[in-house]
């Protein structure tokens, strides 16, 4: 399980540094950064903060600058926001997209030892291997790992689908 699950981390590491933004990572991070600089949540409001929060706290150790003088922090106008945030920053917006990006892959692998442990603890130690396998070669697809990296919202939710798929498994023996 460990075994996999460093697979996993390897899968998504490399990814992170090697694949290019999502189309709204930048304007993820660009939010939630401005949410933990100024306590306002007026940018990307269309989604909850937790999520844009957690991926920005590891911005703060590198203080990019917040461009509150711009005009699209008053007109709250994100895209444009998030173009002067990322590419008119003194901090690369490589660095900026590889340091936001730790915290989701933490949370995926967080997922995937409760899942391997559930699995395990309900159906024993061959089920609970099979599990992460199947899982993990699912999240390692070329399709899942970019994204799993990043900030997109659509594998957030599918992880809080996946999160619940124990309990559901088992919900004929609730009844």
């Amino acid at each position: 399980m460990v075994i996999v699950l460093g697979i996993m981390a390897a899968a998504m590491v490399r990814s992170a540094l090697l694949e290019c933004q999502t189309w709204d990572e930048g304007i993820h991070l660009a939010a939630g950064y401005s949410y933990l600089q100024t306590g306002q949540f007026r940018l990307n409001p269309e989604h909850p903060p937790l999520f844009k929060l957690l991926a920005a706290l590891p911005l703060l150790l590198l203080r990019p600058e917040l461009p509150t003088q711009h005009p699209s922090w008053a007109k709250a106008n994100v895209f444009d926001f998030a173009v002067q945030f990322m590419y008119g920053n003194r901090v690369d917006a490589d660095t900026i997209l590889f340091w936001g990006r730790p915290v989701t892959i933490l949370l995926t692998l967080l997922l995937g030892l409760a899942l391997a442990l559930w699995t395990r603890r309900s159906f024993g130690p061959a089920p609970a291997l099979l599990r992460s396998a199947r899982q993990e070669a699912f999240a390692a697809s070329s399709r899942l790992v970019p994204h799993n990296r990043g900030r997109d919202q659509r594998v957030r939710h599918r992880r809080h689908v996946l999160a619940g798929d124990g309990p559901l498994a088992r919900w004929p023996a609730y009844g």
